[in-house]
């Protein structure tokens, strides 16, 4: 059941707390979303982005699509960005990454994106998008997928949401050797990549709406991809069934249903009361003005 109408039945990645996936020398940090998501909700992306060829740049033009094969790799493209601006690193450079990377940055302010200095585009095959931590850290990489629309506005919200509740400025990154010990001793919530300070976002989220037993049902169930079991128990408290899957992943749904409906609900239920706690922050009410101008 989804209390706003959206997504009921996502597949879900393995992961600590449900923020990580394996990757070799990369934590990863709270991974896909899924698109399955019910038209009446979303707001259709309209705007034609135009290529950022130029007769004056000596690089050649961008390839109007990415080959995507069943058997072929999972990054089709990958680059670094400073400035944010895009510059081509490895696999075939495409309009279809450029133009996700141009509609993020068009919805996320420029200042709310600094921590960002890789983008991917992986293949249709991974239905989705992630963000995850780079070696040092502190700076983080956007993944997107082909063929995302119409949902592709949510999703680069959600994708936002996990950035905004776990960049260096709400949870201090921990390393690997420190990772274990920080699990076992923090006093606030552990997301995985490190403690949650005790005034973050996600830290007084999960103290308000998500009790332990709740945590404990939530990871003994990562590696299942059925309904999480949480969605099924209490439907009312989630916006979404996939936003039962982990603390991480409800408060990313919660930010995007925020975001994206067009009025204040009435906090009737769990769920809605989860919204209602971005309204309730001016901070938040302000940069929802700021994404939602260019929605």
């Amino acid at each position: 059941m989804a209390i706003f109408g959206m997504r009921t039945g996502e597949p879900r990645r393995a992961g600590v707390s449900g923020s990580e996936r394996d990757r070799p020398g990369l934590r990863r940090a709270v991974l896909l979303t899924v698109v399955t998501l019910v038209a009446g909700l979303m707001l259709s992306v309209t705007a034609t982005l135009a290529t950022e060829a130029s007769a004056a740049d000596a690089m050649p033009a961008p390839a109007r699509g990415c080959k995507d094969t069943p058997d072929g790799p999972r990054i089709l493209a990958a680059y670094s960005i400073k400035d944010g601006e895009l510059t081509h690193r490895k696999g075939t450079d495409c309009v279809a990454a450029r133009q996700i990377w141009a509609r993020f940055a068009e919805l996320i302010p420029a200042e709310r994106r600094t921590m960002l200095t890789r983008f991917e585009l992986l293949t249709r095959r991974e239905q989705g998008a992630e963000v995850f931590q780079n070696r040092n850290l502190r700076t983080w990489t956007l993944a997107v997928s082909q063929g995302l629309e119409p949902d592709l506005d949510y999703i680069l919200i959600h994708e936002y949401a996990h950035l905004l509740t776990l960049g260096p400025e709400q949870v201090p990154p921990v390393t690997d050797a420190n990772l274990a010990r920080v699990s076992v001793t923090c006093p606030t919530y552990f997301t995985g990549e490190g403690c949650s300070k005790g005034g973050s976002l996600i830290n007084q989220y999960v103290n308000w709406y998500w009790p332990v037993r709740h945590r404990q049902i939530s990871n003994r169930d990562q590696n299942s991809d059925d309904i999480p079991r949480l969605a099924r128990l209490f439907p009312r408290r989630f916006v979404t069934a996939y936003a039962a899957t982990n603390p991480g992943e409800d408060i990313a749904e919660s930010f995007a249903v925020f975001v994206t409906r067009h009025r204040r609900p009435a906090p009737t239920i769990i769920a809605t009361r989860k919204v209602n706690f971005f309204w309730n922050r001016p901070a938040m009410r302000r940069l929802r003005s700021q994404i939602r101008a260019n929605l």
